[in-house]
């Protein structure tokens, strides 16, 4: 800049709607540390600022003078290494996060019943259901319900399909996903019709409702002559870990099948074995929360401390700790993984506060995190480019500097204010 001092910059194509200040979870305790150092003065000043007499009393305390000698409307520092200080303090800031975990709890309901008195007269009153129940405090599954079909899937997995509109075709995966192959064919001739300048295919145009009545009004055409009924909606098939709505066999809704809804993978399960070598090794698992469910409400008699979130699967060796979204990882350099004992948790260094991650997701085997303080990305991933700053998943599986997270990270519990109170190794 005019100063002389290197100033990041975005570049222009990013520009729009992007905040600086958004992309870091930190500009909350910076608000913080501003508010604190703002004193009566600051709001009479601003509150003056139509009363000239009141604004040139307080301007020589408050605001800073230009080479003129002339008052700017920048105010003075509190003191004069403020800058520097805020900045140490932010880089020595640990993020924390506000969790929900409550899977179930046991619940109490009341219905009304008519109940007589002792003068015998019926009156309305609030009864306690008898029995134990148990309220679910997360979504089992997505609203969409698939059908199973016969398809070759890889183990463990299920192939179901679900109706879908035309519309929902944005490209030839899509395409390849309907079950009718018939339906196919009809398709791809009717996308012939619809090319860009590169001479693309352009399912926008071939699949919006003009296309879509083109398509219709020229259906035996397309179709080598043969009458087919119009069409407006096609199956699409897909593999995945879905299950049945209901256990019983003799039900209807034992046919149909759901995924468990988004966020829903609460518990990534990691595990510790010794391999044929005498070597330690990381065994994973993305614990389904129908499993969870079942596990928490069989052990829910048990006291607290024998208790695990999650079923143990003990062929995968011992359970080092479970992973949640928001949770906090500390991922170890190699010098560091030699000796793990030697990481000062109660003092940790800058450099060692970049290598606190947060746990965002996690699919099988899989768990996906991001740096503690990143708020917003940059620049989301764009599956034309091939390019984004986290990758295709807008997320991590590595640290910045490449070491594989899971393999070697340590389970870190902070309070609200990110002190540092439970470290899980």
């Amino acid at each position: 800049n005019a100063h002389g001092t290197i100033v990041p910059t975005v570049p222009d194509e990013l520009q729009k709607g992007f905040n600086k200040k958004r992309i870091d979870h930190r500009h909350h305790a910076l608000d913080a540390i501003v508010i604190a150092c703002t004193t009566r003065k600051h709001i009479q000043y601003l509150n003056s600022l139509n009363n000239e007499k009141v604004k040139y009393e307080l301007q020589p305390s408050l605001l800073i003078k230009n080479d003129k000698g002339d008052f700017t409307k920048y105010f003075q520092m509190p003191w004069s290494t403020f800058p520097v200080d805020v900045k140490n303090s932010l880089e020595h800031i640990i993020v924390s996060f506000k969790q929900n975990l409550r899977v179930i709890n046991k619940a109490t309901n009341r219905y009304q019943k008519w109940v007589k008195d002792e003068n015998g007269i019926y009156k309305k009153k609030y009864v306690k259901q008898q029995g134990e129940n148990w309220a679910i405090r997360k979504p089992l599954h997505k609203e969409t319900v698939s059908g199973k079909i016969s398809f070759k899937a890889p183990r463990g997995k299920i192939a179901t399909a679900v109706r879908g509109s035309l519309s929902d075709i944005k490209n030839s995966k899509h395409l390849e996903k309907i079950t009718d192959k018939g339906i196919v064919k009809i398709l791809k001739n009717h996308l012939k019709n619809f090319v860009d300048e590169k001479g693309r295919e352009d399912f926008d145009s071939a699949f919006n409702q003009e296309g879509i009545a083109e398509l219709n009004n020229n259906i035996v055409e397309l179709n080598n002559g043969k009458k087919h009924h119009p069409i407006y909606r096609v199956r699409f098939y897909e593999v995945g870990s879905k299950f049945p709505l209901s256990e019983n066999a003799d039900s209807a809704k034992s046919k149909k099948y759901v995924e468990a809804a988004k966020g829903t993978n609460l518990y990534f399960a990691i595990y510790e074995t010794t391999d044929k070598n005498g070597n330690l090794r990381r065994d994973y698992e993305t614990i389904p929360l129908n499993d969870v469910i079942e596990h928490q409400k069989q052990t829910a008699h048990l006291p607290k401390e024998e208790r695990t979130p999650v079923p143990v699967d003990k062929k995968k060796g011992r359970l080092l700790f479970t992973l949640s979204p928001n949770d906090l990882v500390y991922v170890p350099s190699n010098d560091e993984l030699e000796n793990i004992d030697s990481i000062d948790f109660d003092n940790l260094s800058i450099e060692q506060r970049r290598r606190i991650y947060r746990m965002e997701k996690a699919s099988g085997k899989e768990c996906y995190f991001i740096q503690n303080n990143v708020a917003n990305l940059i620049k989301q991933y764009d599956a034309n480019s091939k390019f984004g700053e986290f990758g295709s998943q807008n997320k991590l599986q590595t640290t910045i500097d490449g070491l594989k997270i899971v393999e070697r990270c340590i389970k870190l519990k902070t309070d609200r204010l990110g002190e540092i109170i439970l470290v899980s190794k």
